[in-house]
């Protein structure tokens, strides 16, 4: 695990909440979005994600994520 990785991680610790997915095999079955890596989160409401997501924790590496790398990103309230 790099240390960005190992950094975000503990972010998402310091706010309680968890890996569901993260980088394991992605097989397409339908529809034309085809990423090559998932990342899932749980957070205990879309409040706790966009705080997560705005904190000055995460905030440098997300700076180091965006220079590295290219993706996707999605709220989406569940179950």
């Amino acid at each position: 695990m790099t240390n960005i990785a190992k950094g975000v991680a503990a972010t998402i610790a310091q706010h309680g909440r968890r890996f569901l997915a993260r980088g394991g095999a992605v097989e397409h079955l339908e529809g034309s979005f085809m990423p090559k890596r998932v990342v899932i989160l749980e957070f205990a409401s879309m409040a706790a994600a966009k705080a997560w997501y705005a904190s000055p924790e995460y905030a440098p590496l997300l700076a180091l994520r965006k220079q590295a790398s290219k993706g996707d990103l999605f709220l989406t309230e569940g179950v």
